[in-house]
């Protein structure tokens, strides 16, 4: 008896990057000014994702969004429209840009590695529903 094999090459499969994503509360602001001004002051992983219910008048510059890591790609975040006073939305994102006055690194715990974020302006996206700042790696 006779028992025919066959070799085969697996083909490499090309995985792209996950995109990792966390609720996060966003305190804006500068660190080295007391959370005052503009930038990112604070940035934690969120204890609810109920961030659509979230009261704004307690910290206008308090925030509950998504905020989403591409690895060597790109950081983002998104704020629902909703969760912005009018204030808040014409001081940090108005002007079509969100300024990060100085550099900010997030603690490794944040999602589970550090992420340095260097200071600029960064574009904002705007939809119906969502505020979005996409910051390239």
């Amino acid at each position: 008896m006779t028992v025919k094999t066959s070799k085969f090459k697996a083909r490499p499969v090309q995985t792209e990057p996950v995109v990792q994503q966390t609720f996060a509360e966003v305190v804006l602001g500068r660190p080295t000014a007391e959370c005052k001004n503009l930038g990112i002051c604070k940035m934690e992983n969120a204890c609810t994702n109920n961030f659509l219910g979230y009261d704004t008048s307690k910290a206008e510059n308090r925030l509950y969004g998504l905020a989403s890591l591409k690895e060597n790609d790109y950081f983002e975040l998104s704020f629902p429209r909703s969760s912005l006073s009018p204030y808040a939305f014409r001081k940090h994102f108005g002007s079509g840009y969100f300024q990060l006055e100085e550099d900010y690194n997030a603690s490794p715990e944040f999602m589970g590695r550090p992420i340095h974020l260097p200071k600029g302006n960064y574009k904002v996206t705007l939809t119906e529903s969502l505020v979005s700042v996409r910051i390239n790696l």
